[in-house]
């Protein structure tokens, strides 16, 4: 529970290292309302300061209070992931998979989503029950099985079309995913 004397506290203690930590500066994204609604917010407060009318600061301390509250939402995916919208986590997925060949990284992704990265990784897991880079491997090593199947090509073109960084991390991934080397899988495919 946030009060006017704990909230400062409060945020130090669960965020301020985590957004300290974060590749995006401390940067929180919003989506279109929220961000409005947060910016209104702030607008009301700037006006209130400007008044300078008996009790503004206990007014301006319950803005304040409400801003934190909702900063430490978007950081908290248990608070929230129940109301994400699978449809975008849908789409999220449709994305990784038709762009298997390009670089995925963890903060392009959560910038697409107008997440935090760490909000966005922690709201992966917490949806897929996997990492994002365990997610992203093994739908590449999916893929690679899939070509390795349909196609003549080589296991470095086929590493590269999938968007592995070269063929031993193809191998470390197909390893993992299925047990055997990509060379394996592919005799084992072609004897079927």
């Amino acid at each position: 529970i946030i009060n006017r004397d704990n909230a400062f506290d409060l945020l130090s203690l669960t965020a301020i290292d985590e957004l300290i930590r974060d590749n995006e500066g401390g940067v929180i994204h919003f989506t279109a309302e929220p961000r409005r609604r947060l910016e209104s917010l702030l607008a009301d407060m700037l006006d209130e300061y400007g008044l300078c009318e008996q009790e503004r600061g206990a007014v301006l301390e319950s803005y304040m209070t409400v801003i934190l509250t909702k900063l430490l939402r978007r950081m908290r995916p248990e608070r929230q992931i129940v109301g994400l919208d699978s449809g975008k986590w849908q789409e999220l997925i449709s994305y990784i998979n038709d762009n298997l060949g390009e670089r995925l990284t963890l903060s392009a992704l959560a910038k697409k989503c107008f997440y935090n990265p760490s909000y966005f990784s922690r709201s992966f897991k917490e949806k897929f029950g996997v990492t994002l880079v365990d997610y992203i491997s093994s739908a590449r090593a999916e893929e690679a099985a899939r070509q390795i199947r349909e196609s003549e090509a080589s296991l470095e073109d086929i590493a590269h079309a999938c968007g592995f960084s070269d063929k031993s991390s193809m191998y470390r991934a197909f390893y993992r995913h299925f047990g055997s080397s990509p060379g394996e899988y592919r005799e084992q495919s072609a004897k079927k």
